[in-house]
């Protein structure tokens, strides 16, 4: 059987993307090109990738536009293509793609966070600071975040660990924080990148 860290790696380079990866992939709807995957917006409380920021959203009036992540139907990574199980009439029309800015009225921003905010909040373990957050690995397939990628405050400069997002107990928008249910040792024995 293979060690954690060696499954990590095994996953990653098979189903797992860094946000900072997906973002710039190509979005496709049934008939053709749309726009470009800005962000994703998860689940703090269980890393469930809910919602993706689509940017360039052909005849929109609004250009930022959140879909379900129920709408992909598939993505080449290689390619750096995403496809939409969504006509174009449907997704100029709105049905089911809402503007990013009407969202934001709705969308409870005390759960549902977004990537690209994500990085760069402290990482705080159970007995004091741990680092900050760099990125998350996300699994394509069920489209969960399954570990945070920290730049770790006891490593020295460009190392980072990989932690599993069961670590997290809550994300603080407000402060910027990401609170581990783990205390800064565990992260010196996590997976170095």
């Amino acid at each position: 059987m293979k060690s954690e860290p060696a499954l990590i790696s095994a996953r990653a380079s098979v189903m797992q993307r860094a946000t900072l990866e997906l973002r710039g992939f190509d979005v496709y709807v049934r008939e053709g090109y749309i726009g470009t995957l800005e962000d994703l917006l998860f689940d703090g409380a269980c890393g469930q990738i809910v919602y993706l920021v689509v940017a360039g959203a052909a005849a929109r009036v609004e250009s930022r536009v959140i879909v379900p992540i129920a709408c992909v139907r598939l993505t080449l990574p290689a390619g750096r293509k995403m496809f939409l199980n969504v006509s174009r009439a449907r997704f100029e029309s709105g049905a089911g793609v809402w503007p990013l800015s009407a969202a934001r009225s709705w969308v409870d921003r005390q759960r549902i966070a977004s990537s690209r905010a994500v990085a760069g909040f402290r990482v705080e373990a159970m007995d004091g600071a741990a680092g900050r957050v760099a990125d998350l690995l996300v699994d394509t397939l069920p489209w969960c975040a399954d570990y945070l990628i920290v730049d770790a405050a006891f490593e020295p400069l460009g190392n980072q660990v990989i932690i599993p997002f069961d670590w997290v107990s809550s994300i603080d928008v407000e402060r910027g924080a990401v609170r581990l249910r783990q205390p800064r040792a565990a992260l010196r024995t996590a997976p170095r990148l």
